[in-house]
Formats: structure tokens, sequence, C-alpha cells
């Protein structure tokens, strides 16, 4: 075997595979670019674009919209690492929050919007049997006027959700050590812990509703990802499960997001359409839901968030400018290796 020698450089990819094949004709075709940026778009209720956030970047993980609906808090890779930002919706303002050599990211807003909080794979303190703190819950100004500071560590993997609507909660999921995740709540008073839900199955991406009454999630209990509806009513002693009813909103289902007003639960089907659940109002303690409907089907590995009133949906969307670059054809390319 003979030593690698460079036909090309800068081919594009997906993260997955990169942009070329070769034919045994000696045929060679290729795409530079880097398709893994991604744009921030403005939808509307049928999926088309109505305008954009921001420049293209290579996005990841989340994203959430201000309370304000001003700014959004972003994770932003730049030369190899993740690093948390807030980009202006109405202006081309960006801001960089943090700073660390380790990845940052899934970045939610305080309730006040003074603060963002977010996960960070930094080594910090000695956990228990030795082991080290990989894994914390962090704050930062989002003005960027101090710098970031540690809520919370542990040795598991976790990753901030949602806000109680009292503000004492932050809502976050961690695998405490396995492969399932579960569902726990810090407590903003003392720092510490407190189970909501954790059974045998895998509970993911909490969202409280606004009026504060209910908990949507992910969970895999009947097999398949599927979106359900709890009464929240703070955290659970080990053992049990939050008191009050469950509810099946989909079939199939992941990344559940409430319209603020509660009245609506969006989430993202298996075959990635955008769904819609109407949501009545009740003073009881029952759910009560209209069928979901599509709105629109979203490209794989997109998340969205939610304009305050229902009417616009921020994706992240493949950058156009990078899925359109021209494609390179070189014949007899083996003939390249006896340079």
């Amino acid at each position: 075997v003979g030593q690698p020698v460079p036909i090309t450089e800068k081919v594009g990819n997906d993260s997955y595979a990169g942009f070329f094949s070769a034919s045994s004709s000696g045929t060679l075709t290729y795409r530079h670019g880097d398709t893994r940026q991604r744009q921030l778009v403005w939808l509307d209720r049928k999926g088309d674009r109505v305008g954009t956030a921001g420049e293209p970047a290579l996005f990841g993980g989340g994203f959430r919209i201000s309370p304000d609906g001003q700014r959004v808090a972003v994770e932003i890779n730049e030369n190899g690492n993740s690093d948390i930002w807030v980009l202006g919706l109405t202006n081309s303002s960006r801001t960089r929050l943090t700073f660390d050599p380790r990845p940052d990211g899934w970045p939610i807003w305080s309730p006040d919007g003074k603060f963002v909080f977010f996960r960070s794979e930094r080594v910090s303190t000695p956990c228990r049997e030795g082991t080290w703190c990989g894994d914390g819950l962090y704050r930062v100004p989002a003005d960027g006027s101090a710098a970031d500071e540690v809520l919370f560590h542990s040795e598991f993997e976790k990753y901030p959700l949602d806000w109680s609507s009292d503000r004492k909660y932050l809502i976050f999921a961690t695998n405490r050590g396995g492969s399932l995740f579960d569902l726990l709540l810090l407590s903003i008073a003392d720092r510490k812990a407190h189970q909501w839900l954790a059974t045998k199955h895998n509970e993911w991406f909490g969202r409280i509703s606004p009026d504060g009454r209910w908990m949507a999630y992910r969970s895999n209990e009947h097999g398949s990802d599927e979106v359900l509806v709890r009464p929240f009513k703070g955290p659970t002693a080990e053992g049990t499960e939050p008191p009050g009813g469950r509810w099946q909103v989909s079939r199939t289902g992941v990344f559940p997001i409430w319209r603020a007003d509660s009245r609506e639960l969006l989430y993202i089907a298996s075959n990635r359409d955008l769904m819609s659940v109407k949501v009545s109002f009740s003073s009881g303690s029952s759910f009560d839901f209209e069928p979901p409907q599509k709105l629109f089907t979203l490209p794989t590995e997109t998340s969205f968030e939610v304009a305050e009133n229902g009417s616009r949906i921020l994706a992240f969307l493949p950058d156009e400018r990078s899925m359109s670059s021209p494609i390179t054809v070189v014949l007899n390319w083996e003939a390249m290796l006896l340079r």
C-alpha cells in the first residue's frame, strides 16, 4: 500500500459522507463547499419562506427565541468548537457569549430574558468515585457583560429544556449514566436536582405550557417516539410518577413546542411533517385536544421554534448557496496519483 496522495481540497460533506464519487472507468466527480451550513429561516404556516435571520453558519443543537421575540440564542461551530451566540431577529446584531475551548450548546433563555442557560462539556471538579464532571449546566448574561458561571454539575450527560412558569425550576434531561433519558428539575433556589419523571422508558424534550399547567414531552413508552402530555405540579418523589392523567397526543412525534397562549402544540412526526394540535381551555384536570393536523414537511436534521402568536415558524434550513455549488468532473483521475 502506497502513501495517500491529495487529489483536491475542501470537498463538501453533510456530516455523514463526502460529496464525491469515482467510477471504474477513471471518472471522478466532487463538489466543493461545506453543505453543513444552515440558515435560520422564517416560514409561514404553509411552509413558504417569508424571511431570514442572520447569516448561514454551522448551527448545532437547538435554538431559542428570546421572551421579547427580538433575539435568538444559538449554538455555532467555528474552528471545530461550538459556542453560544445571540443573534438579532430584527437587526444584524451578533454577540458571542462563550469562549471556552470545550463545546457549549443547547441554549435557552431565562424567563426575564437577562440570561442564557446552556450545557457544556467542560471538565471542572471531581465527582463521585473519582470520576470527573465533564457535563454541566451554566448561565451567562445575554448581553455578554460578565463571564459564564456553573449552576449544576454531575458526571452524567444533561440538556437544559425549559422553565416552570413560577421560575423556580429549570427542566433538563439527563441519562444518569445509561442510554435512556429522564426529566429532572433544577431548583434555582438551592441548585439541587429533583425528579419529575424517571421510568424504564426514554423521556426527553420536555416543554411546559406557557400557562404552567402541562408538560409535553417525547417518550418511547409504546415503542416508537411519540408526544405525551401530563399535568405539571413540580417535583415528584423518587420511584413515583407525576400525579394526574397522561395523554398521547401523537402516534409518532418529537420536539413538542407550545404556542405562547397554550392553545396549540406543534411537533415533528416521524415522516418530518410539522403537525399542529389545537388545545381546548379547560378548568378541570383533563387535557382536551383535537386530532393532529399537518402544516407542511420539514427537511431532515431540522429543528424549529414558534413565533409568539403562532403565525410564523423559525427553522434551520440548508443554506441554498452551499447546496448550489457546481460539480467538478475529472477524467482519468488516477493519473494524478503519478505526479
